[in-house]
C-alpha cells in the first residue's frame, strides 16, 4: 500500500503481478497458472504474470501464447497494461492484457 501510494504521488506508472506461473516448476503447475491469468484477463480486462526463463517455462508459455488468440486474448507487455491501469487510475496487476478496443481508439 506505501508504494501505491508514493508510486502516484510521484506519478509513477507501474503495474505488478498477479500470479507468480512458475513457483512451482511443473508443467501441470504453470499450465494452471496460466489458465489462472486467461481467466482474470477474461474476468478484469488485463492481468500479468511473472515468471523465469526456466526452459520448461519458456516452453510453455510459448506454446500456450499461440492458442491465446483463439480465445480472445491479446498477449501484451506489462508497460501497455501499466499505461492502461494509470488511464484507469488503478495501480495494481498486470503481461496478459485485453485492452479496452473503445478506449485505445480515443
Amino acid at each position: 500500500k506505501l508504494f501505491d501510494q508514493q508510486a502516484e504521488a510521484a506519478g509513477a506508472i507501474y503495474a505488478a503481478a498477479i500470479e507468480n506461473i512458475d513457483t512451482e516448476l511443473r508443467a501441470s503447475e504453470i499450465e494452471e497458472m496460466l489458465f489462472k491469468l486467461e481467466t482474470h484477463a477474461l474476468e478484469d480486462g488485463m492481468a500479468l504474470g511473472t515468471g523465469f526463463a526456466y526452459p520448461l517455462t519458456v516452453d510453455l508459455v510459448a506454446r500456450w501464447s499461440l492458442r491465446l488468440h483463439e480465445k480472445g486474448i491479446l498477449l501484451a507487455p506489462a508497460s501497455a497494461v501499466a499505461e492502461q491501469r494509470s488511464r484507469q487510475g488503478q495501480f495494481q496487476t498486470s503481461q496478459l492484457s485485453l485492452p479496452d478496443p473503445a478506449s485505445e481508439a480515443q
